[in-house]
């Protein structure tokens, strides 16, 4: 009653009503946004069980979405339409364009991961440097004086030691221009057929020699000579050989053709200069010009990174095992070093510098003789040994080379299952044997378009007895470079030269 009185009962009702009303409001929260995805990583190429792993879709669904089955096969099509054959789902090989247009359809981002050090342009950084030996590499037409001039110039008698008196092979020499610039020459073949041992020589020097002779002057074969610096960049000094055989009107009217071929091919020259190779006259011209160069173009090396190496040549020696003929680009190059080239493997056993003297680095500049490769598996040696020309020699961790050798062996299957049309006709085939690496490219090269052969095997070093009896007992021949068989083998099975134009002219009749 005192409270009915004192006017509380009312204020308790309103009480309970406002606590109703605010217990059964309800308080509406913003909806939480999804969290961002991470996008996809993928290399160059992978697997069907990769791609649905790192995207966290299901296998079957990636398996149906990238491949067809057909029978016991899958096949794979490109993003330009070309189709590839795999055996098992397993073995399903997707590179990075058709993985990133799949994932993309299903609102997943990616991103490229390079794990090969060849296509990844950014330098590793240094901080002890050192001034690279001077590159040169020595082109030019066949028979114009080249090997005769760094005879001459390095007091050598290399040309005595080539048969039929041209060279056929990368030859690295060294000579000091000045006594405090120690240079490394690379005498290049003239033969057109050997065009890409020259352009690889072009490729890794500072500076090229194009020499030419007064009493030939230039060919046509010049024209593709230019072309080359023209696309290759390279700074270029022309050198004019045997001077001392024609007259002034003859060297006038050669040099004034050349001077309308690099104008023409977009070349400038840095300087030229006229020599006779014989009485040694413009020598010290040539000396002066080079060491004016070197000193105005000073390249500083990082010596305490990773070495990398470009492949001169290779080898195999029954007394050491395959040999890499090595011009050192980064780095310091030690014993034990593990390395990758290609799909070789292994660890730096020996190196030896161009007087065949043990040591045990090798700086910038320098070109030595590594040992240490171990061989292919033999799923890689069915169709024959093919050694690296050209490539790059990467040190590296353990782990990395493992992820780059991957990458590199998935590339290689992925190529060799591309679905190719049937061919109709019967063709020749050919056993080719080379006594190095870059031989063996040039002639590959040399029989690859000729519709009427194929390339059965290839081989670096020397001729096998299980190669003459495929011979003898198929359609099938056996092609030698300056490699003599010592195993008897029918008449009109074998077809050798120690000159490698005149095997192709062979080849080709």
């Amino acid at each position: 009653m005192l409270s009915s009185r004192c006017g509380l009962a009312p204020r308790l009702r309103l009480g309970s009503v406002a606590l109703r009303f605010f217990s059964k409001r309800r308080i509406t929260l913003p909806a939480p946004k999804p969290a961002k995805q991470p996008p996809v990583k993928l290399p160059s190429y992978s697997k069907l069980r990769e791609i649905a792993k790192r995207s966290l879709l299901p296998l079957s669904h990636v398996t149906k979405a990238l491949c067809t089955r057909e029978g016991k096969f899958f096949y794979l099509t490109d993003v330009d339409g070309q189709r590839y054959c795999f055996h098992d789902e397993r073995d399903v090989i997707v590179p990075y364009e058709k993985a990133r247009t799949y994932l993309e359809a299903c609102h997943k981002e990616t991103e490229f991961v390079e794990v090969d050090p060849e296509f990844i342009t950014e330098s590793m950084q240094g901080k002890k440097f050192r001034t690279k030996r001077f590159i040169v590499s020595v082109v030019g037409e066949m028979d114009h004086g080249k090997t005769t001039l760094l005879d001459c110039f390095q007091h050598t008698a290399n040309r005595s030691l080539e048969y039929g008196g041209t060279t056929q092979i990368m030859r690295a020499t060294e000579a000091e221009v000045t006594p405090s610039l120690p240079c490394t020459f690379l005498d290049t073949p003239g033969q057109s057929c050997f065009s890409t041992i020259r352009e690889n020589g072009s490729v890794i020097s500072d500076l090229t020699l194009y020499v030419i002779s007064l009493v030939e002057g230039p060919s046509e074969e010049a024209r593709t000579i230019f072309q080359l610096l023209h696309d290759e960049g390279t700074p270029t000094m022309i050198v004019f050989t045997k001077r001392d055989l024609v007259t002034a009107e003859r060297a006038a009217s050669v040099i004034a053709s050349v001077h309308q071929l690099a104008e023409t091919s977009g070349v400038s020259a840095v300087n030229e200069v006229s020599v006779s190779s014989v009485s040694g006259d413009g020598m010290d011209q040539l000396r002066a010009a080079l060491a004016a160069f070197a000193e105005d173009h000073p390249k500083s090396i990082a010596v305490d990174v990773p070495a990398e190496a470009t492949i001169l040549d290779s080898t195999l020696v029954p007394s050491q095992g395959i040999v890499f003929r090595s011009l050192i680009q980064q780095g310091t190059l030690h014993l034990r070093d593990a390395f990758i080239c290609g799909l070789y493997t292994g660890r730096v056993r020996s190196i030896r510098d161009l007087s065949q003297k043990v040591i045990t680095e090798a700086l910038p500049g320098m070109v030595v003789s590594v040992t240490g490769a171990h061989k292919l598996p033999p799923l890689l040696r069915r169709g024959g040994m093919e050694l690296p020309c050209g490539d790059t020699l990467f040190v590296r961790k353990k782990e990395e080379i493992e992820a780059i050798w991957e990458q590199r062996m998935r590339e290689r299957v992925f190529r060799s299952s591309i679905v190719g049309e049937e061919e109709e006709e019967e063709k020749t085939g050919l056993i080719l044997v080379a006594d190095n690496a870059n031989s063996m490219n040039t002639l590959v090269d040399g029989v690859s378009g000729n519709p009427r052969f194929s390339i059965v095997h290839t081989r670096v070093g020397q001729i096998l007895q299980s190669d003459v009896d495929l011979c003898n007992s198929s359609n099938v021949m056996l092609v030698s470079f300056n490699v003599p068989s010592s195993v008897p083998i029918k008449k009109g099975k074998l077809v050798y030269s120690r000159l490698m134009s005149e095997l192709l002219d062979e080849l080709n009749k």
